[in-house]
């Protein structure tokens, strides 16, 4: 897939003497930056099925507030 974005200044001034380095081009450098913190990142969501019920259950590692279940209901409509 191929996409385009712009670089902030200072994030381009700070990358362009990593691409210099080994004689990599910007965006070789830009993938490879970008691409490595997320190839490394775990899911951490995990999708099960509660035996009581049978409902499935999305578990994101932290407790949902009825204020954010509120919100998400009032933004469905």
């Amino acid at each position: 897939m191929r996409t385009s974005f712009d670089l902030p200044d200072g994030t381009q001034r700070n990358a362009e003497p990593r691409a210099a380095v080994p004689e990599e081009s910007m965006p070789a450098t830009s993938l490879k930056l970008t691409t490595a913190p997320l190839d490394q990142a775990k899911p951490t969501a995990t999708l099960e099925v509660d035996e009581e019920t049978g409902l499935h259950l999305l578990r994101i590692g932290r407790s949902i507030t009825a204020e954010e279940v509120d919100r998400l209901l009032a933004e469905d409509h």
